[in-house]
């Protein structure tokens, strides 16, 4: 209403100004007081529509605002329902902390998770977890209360906790995990040389005695065993059926030395076992790399290489191992020159893939063939060595040139032996995994030096 008054008299006083100062024009013709006039009422035209403009803008913005408020007003109570639904109803679990880390208020779905009298405890009476995470500021991390998960989210700013339960989740997340596939690969060590002296019939029997064996135990896991020549065979199962294993350590170890104490021969088996979740293929260079690690130890044991957990190694029980004694040392030591000394040249010879062990091993043994006035010749081939040995090899060379001097290829090696020669294998007992079998075979004389056993 004041608006309209105040144009009213804008208008008004427009007008009369009008009126005094008509006197002063003069026109010669009507038409002339025509277009005065109509000039006039075009500038109160332009005015009036200006102002009837910004009056509509103005009344158009005051209802939107109007608008909105009203919007808000309703939309306010229902947010303040859900916000209190989310708190009192909805299972998630909510704590507030003090800066002493005292809760001050639980909502009662965290009361129905700890106890229905949490308020005013202090945190770690309730949950030391939940305590040592306010303490180091962690955000996101996972409890277990009452035989129920929770992923827990802390806000350090507001000392929050929320509580989500996700005992669900990590049922069928172990429940996938139990069947994710699990390979194992066995050898049966030195069975083709234990037998070799017996007739048919008994080499028969003793290998269904093991074979029959391994097959019980693998049955009795819900395994399926697969021969894939004379002394290999591969085990397929699921990783709840590996874990099962390895509760019991394996028992098929024990079996096995029963076996052989029972006939008099020296055979074990040795199995590296993979349980990982990936494709078949990766999976047996799991088991492959495993089984192999095993032999490298000296056979006569498990490997179990397991998914986002350490390597595992069951038995190795074999009474094959020396006792480490001054006694024992010296005799060894003494059995060795002996042999040294009786021979008319020492090879020395490590694993496949020779590693710092057995190359610090093969110097080891040139010094002391050396010592005796022996030859003593090296085999070594750059090509079979593990990636840690080309470091110091390269280092030898130039400080050691005398010890380049007396390596020699495996082929040169089988060429230059004789029957009086001595072949001295270091760090592996195990025929399948020598740098050279042909050097083996053609050795005579044989000295086997094996830290694993």
């Amino acid at each position: 209403m004041k608006r309209w008054l105040f144009s009213v008299i804008a208008v008004i006083v427009f007008a009369f100004s009008i009126y005094l100062y008509i006197p002063y024009f003069k026109f010669d013709s009507t038409k002339q007081l025509l277009a005065f006039v109509l000039l006039m009422g075009s500038f109160v035209l332009i005015f009036v529509t200006i102002y009837l403009s910004l009056n509509f803008q103005a009344r158009q913005k005051a209802k939107t605002l109007q608008n909105r408020l009203a919007m808000w007003t309703k939309l306010s109570y229902h947010v303040n329902q859900v916000g209190d639904e989310v708190f009192n109803e909805l299972p998630i679990g909510i704590i507030a902390l003090d800066d002493d880390f005292e809760i001050k208020w639980a909502n009662p779905h965290a009361k129905s998770i700890f106890d229905p009298k949490i308020t005013g405890k202090d945190l770690k009476d309730v949950h030391p977890q939940l305590h040592m995470a306010a303490m180091n500021n962690k955000v996101q991390f996972s409890i277990q209360v009452k035989n129920e998960s929770y992923d827990v989210t802390y806000r350090p700013e507001y000392r929050f906790f929320y509580l989500f339960n996700v005992t669900e989740r990590e049922k069928i997340k172990a429940r996938y995990e139990e069947q994710i596939p699990a390979l194992g690969i066995i050898y049966l060590d030195n069975l083709d040389e234990a037998i070799g002296s017996m007739d048919v019939q008994e080499q028969s029997s003793l290998k269904g005695e093991y074979l029959a064996a391994i097959a019980d135990w693998a049955n009795k896991y819900d395994g399926f065993l697969k021969p894939y020549s004379d002394e290999r065979l591969i085990v397929v199962l699921f990783r709840k059926d590996l874990n099962r294993m390895i509760q019991d350590k394996f028992e098929i170890l024990d079996k096995v030395r029963l076996i052989s104490t029972q006939n008099q021969v020296r055979v074990s088996i040795s199995m590296g076992a993979a349980s990982w979740d990936v494709d078949y293929e990766e999976l047996g260079i799991y088991a492959q790399n495993a089984v192999e690690l095993a032999e490298k130890r000296g056979g006569d044991q498990v490997v179990v290489n397991i998914q986002n957990q350490k390597i595992a190694y069951f038995g190795a029980k074999n009474d094959a191992s020396a006792k480490s004694s001054r006694v024992g040392v010296r005799i060894n030591a003494q059995t060795i020159k002996d042999f040294i000394d009786k021979s008319s040249a020492v090879y020395v010879m490590g694993h496949n893939q020779a590693d710092l062990d057995a190359f610090g091993s093969m110097i080891a043994v040139y010094h002391m063939a050396r010592a005796s006035k022996k030859p003593v010749f090296i085999i070594f081939d750059e090509y079979k060595i593990d990636g840690t040995v080309t470091k110091v090899v390269d280092l030898i060379r130039v400080q050691m040139p005398q010890f380049m001097d007396n390596c020699i290829l495996p082929a040169n090696a089988v060429k230059q032996m004789t029957p009086e020669s001595l072949l001295i294998v270091l760090d592996s007992q195990s025929p399948k995994i020598v740098m050279s079998p042909e050097v083996l075979e053609k050795a005579s004389k044989v000295i086997v030096i094996d830290h694993h056993r």
